[in-house]
C-alpha cells in the first residue's frame, strides 16, 4: 500500500520492515524453533527446528552478493541476474504507479532482503538469542548506535588516510596512481601481494579498535548529555522546571519588546495576521 500510494523504494521497505520486526520482536505468539521431539516429531520437528538456520543461510549469502562486478563469479551473478530480473524494476515486481525497486540499486536490494531473512531467523530461533546473548554480541549491541554515528566519519577521514600515507610507506605495491586531466591524483587500491593484505588488515584491525572505543566514550558521554539535555528539556515544556530570563542583553531587550508589543501569544498571531486563532483554541 505504502508503494501504491506514495511511490517511495528501499528505504521506505527497509523501514518498514524494520517497524514491522520490531513489533514482531515484542510478540509472544511468533513462532520459534524446538528442539523438543514430543513437540514435533519425525521430519517435522527437524524442519521447524532447522528452518531458522535454512533461512539465516540465505540471508548471509544475500548479504555476501559483492556491490561490484558480481558477475566475476556464478553464484554471485545468478543472484544479481535473479533479482535484477525479478524483483528490480524493467522486468521486475511493480505496482500500477511505480516499481518496487529503485533503478542501479539491485545491490542494495539483495543486502536489504538478505538483512531481512537473517533477522526474521534470529527472531524466530531461541538457539540464535541464546548465541546473540553472549558478552560480545551485547556489547557491540550496546555501542551499535555510536557506531552508526561515528563509522562513516572514521572510514572517510582516519581510514582513508591511514590507507593513503601509512600503508605505502609498509608496502610498495598497495596503490596505484594515476593522474587525470583536471590535475587531479586518482588514487587505486591494488593489493595484491600476500604481503600487503595482511598489513592492510592489522591496519583494519587497529581502526576498528579505534572507532568501538570511540563508541563506547561516545555512549559513556556524549550520550548522557544527550540524555540530560532531552530530560531538562521536557520538564520545562512540561512546567516542572522553571527557567528565567536572564537580564542581560540582548535577552532582556527581546523579553520587554516581546512583552509590550506581543501580549498574549494568539493576540500576537491574531494581530498580525499569521493566523486566525480563537482564544479558547
Amino acid at each position: 500500500m505504502w508503494f501504491y500510494f506514495f511511490g517511495q523504494y528501499l528505504s521506505s521497505f527497509c523501514f518498514f520492515a524494520g517497524a514491522m520486526f520490531a513489533d514482531f520482536s515484542l510478540s509472544s505468539y511468533r513462532p520459534t524453533s524446538t528442539s523438543n521431539p514430543d513437540d514435533h516429531p519425525g521430519w517435522r520437528n527437524r524442519v521447524v527446528h532447522y528452518w531458522p538456520i535454512a533461512l539465516a543461510s540465505v540471508g548471509l549469502l544475500l548479504g555476501s552478493v559483492p556491490p561490484e562486478n558480481p558477475e566475476y563469479a556464478t553464484w554471485s551473478r545468478v543472484i544479481f541476474n535473479f533479482f535484477e530480473k525479478y524483483i528490480a524494476p524493467g522486468e521486475g515486481i511493480s505496482t500500477r504507479r511505480t516499481q518496487l525497486i529503485v533503478i542501479d540499486d539491485t545491490d542494495r536490494t539483495i543486502a536489504s532482503f538478505g538483512a531481512i531473512f537473517l533477522v526474521f531467523s534470529i527472531l524466530c530461533s531461541p538457539s540464535f538469542q541464546r548465541f546473540l546473548a553472549q558478552a560480545p554480541f551485547v556489547f557491540y549491541g550496546n555501542i551499535s548506535f555510536a557506531m552508526y554515528l561515528l563509522h562513516g566519519m572514521f572510514i572517510r577521514i582516519p581510514l582513508q588516510w591511514t590507507v593513503i600515507h601509512i600503508l605505502p610507506t609498509l608496502v610498495s605495491d598497495a596503490l596505484e596512481y594515476d593522474d587525470s586531466k583536471d590535475g587531479d591524483t586518482m588514487v587505486e587500491l591494488l593489493c595484491e601481494s600476500w604481503t600487503c593484505q595482511f598489513t592492510l588488515a592489522a591496519l583494519f584491525l587497529v581502526w576498528f579498535t579505534l572507532l568501538s572505543v570511540s563508541c563506547v566514550l561516545w555512549k559513556n558521554y556524549v550520550d548522557v548529555l544527550g540524555i540530560q539535555f532531552s530530560r531538562w528539556g521536557e520538564e520545562v515544556v512540561t512546567g516542572k522546571r522553571k527557567v528565567a530570563v536572564v537580564d542581560v542583553e540582548p535577552f532582556a531587550r527581546f523579553d520587554r519588546y516581546f512583552k509590550k508589543n506581543a501580549g498574549e501569544p494568539w493576540l500576537w498571531l491574531k494581530k498580525n495576521g499569521s493566523i486566525n486563532v480563537k482564544k479558547d483554541q
